[in-house]
Formats: structure tokens, sequence, C-alpha cells
């Protein structure tokens, strides 16, 4: 159940890491329009934005790993100012005069360990903001090399005929 809910939770943060994710290269790209034909020093300039844009972005991501595996041992263990919580059902089974737990607190702490590690890979929804610019960029200039290959080609062989109607 642990697991089951910790996967449906983290599905639903890494959607909408994903769709912050888009929105902020939407506007980084959007920005991009101003400045792209600008001079060296300029463009210089934007890909030290790009850098510290993603070293921000970086930054915020291990601070949200950290605070929420902080949050986890907080409620597992405690501290100062909070008692442990109730996170867990274990069951004590006695089988042949013996005492035994279910699930073991080995499968227990494994299915913990799991979590966090699976919360560390949730982050890795987002692509570095500079590699997704550059590999739009790259699609881009595909798209466009393709099209003027594509009007650049005799009519017959499903280049720029435009359907076969010669304009009048």
């Amino acid at each position: 159940m642990f697991a089951d809910r910790q996967a449906a939770h983290r599905e639903a943060i890494k959607a909408r890491l994903e769709a912050h994710h888009r929105t902020l290269k939407g506007h980084v790209q959007d920005m991009y329009e101003h400045f792209k034909e600008g001079s060296g020093s300029v463009r210089n300039e934007w890909r030290n934005l790009v850098a510290a844009l993603d070293k921000s972005v970086e930054q915020a991501l291990r601070h949200c790993v950290k605070k929420s595996l902080q949050e986890l041992s907080r409620a597992i263990n405690g501290d100062t100012k909070v008692d442990p919580q109730t996170l867990f059902k274990i069951n004590i089974v006695l089988d042949n005069n013996r005492v035994d737990f279910r699930p073991t607190m080995i499968n227990l702490t494994h299915a913990v360990n799991v979590a966090a590690k699976e919360l560390i890979a949730a982050v890795r929804a987002v692509p570095r903001l500079r590699g997704a610019l550059a590999e739009d960029d790259r699609r881009r200039a595909l798209l466009v090399q393709q099209a003027q290959e594509g009007s650049d080609s005799p009519r017959g062989e499903g280049g720029g005929g435009g359907g076969g109607a010669e304009p009048r």
C-alpha cells in the first residue's frame, strides 16, 4: 500500500515537473526571439543566462529532494519537536511459538529505501534546459532543411508541388 501510494504520488509530481519545465522552456524560447539576431557578446550573455537558469532549477530540485527526505525521516524517526508518526502497519504473528513480523523489518526498510531512491529519480523527469533548447534548435533546423529540400525538388517528386494545382 505504501509503495502504491508513493508511485501514484511520484507520477503526479513528475507530471507537474514536466509541465513546469515545458512552461519555463516556452518562456525562454519566447525571450530568445528578441536576442537571436544579437552580436557575439549578446549570444554569450544568452548562454550565461541559460546556464544560470539551469543551475537555479538544479538547486531548486536538490532542495525539494532534500526537504522531502528530511520530512520522511522526521515522520519515521521523529525529532525534538515531533514524535514519530505511525506510518506503517506491521502485524505480529505467533507461528509455532515463534514471533514474526509481517512485513518483516527488512522488507519494510527496503520499501522505504526504494521510495527514497525513486524520489531522487523522479526529478530526472526534468531535463537540463540547455540540452532541451539545443534539441529543439536541432529539430527546428532539420525541419527547415527538409522544407527547403522539398521546395527545391521538381514538382513530380513529392516536393513543393502543393498538391499539383498551378497558381493562376
